[in-house]
């Protein structure tokens, strides 16, 4: 019978490629489906005005600000 751990390289404690590029930053090249965009606008929005108490009149203020967050 063949021994597998005799195959396998030991550990050297240096990153594999993979380990190297796990945690890169998200591409701002990542495109996102227009209905999903919307809906995490909407919800971003919604909790702006939550925070405030639903106080009207700041409807526009809150979409605008969520898109900015949406779009960074």
């Amino acid at each position: 019978m063949h021994d597998k751990s005799a195959s396998r390289p030991e550990p050297s404690g240096a990153p594999t490629p993979v380990q190297e590029h796990c945690c890169l930053p998200i591409l701002p090249q990542l495109r996102v489906m227009p209905d999903v965009l919307h809906a995490m606008i909407a919800e971003a929005a919604y909790y702006r005005a939550q925070r405030r108490g639903f106080a009207p009149g700041h409807e526009q203020e809150d979409w605008l600000a969520a898109e900015q967050e949406a779009l960074l």
